[in-house]
């Protein structure tokens, strides 16, 4: 099971042009959790928390945003195997 903040929909920033880019870890952990990462020497320990809290605090709304892209991929693949059967 992989989940990347920079994926994850509502965690991404919309640029000038309007476009929906991945945020940066430290602009995310400020924002959702009050944390401040990466100021001085990076640690990669402070990195794996924020993106663990990151999920943890969007778990419920992350994983049924999942499910539900799961569940419309298996009904458009049924679509189409019904579609290619029957022609």
């Amino acid at each position: 099971m992989i989940r990347d903040t920079a994926n994850y929909g509502p965690l991404k920033r919309v640029d000038k042009a309007g476009k929906r880019r991945s945020a940066k870890l430290r602009d995310l952990a400020l924002k959702h959790l009050g944390m401040s990462i990466q100021e001085g020497e990076h640690s990669s320990v402070d990195d794996a928390r924020a993106a663990l809290f990151l999920y943890l605090k969007h778990r419920a709304a992350w994983e049924s945003m999942l499910a539900r892209s799961r569940r419309n991929k298996a009904a458009d693949a049924a679509a189409r195997q019904a579609t290619t059967t029957t022609t």
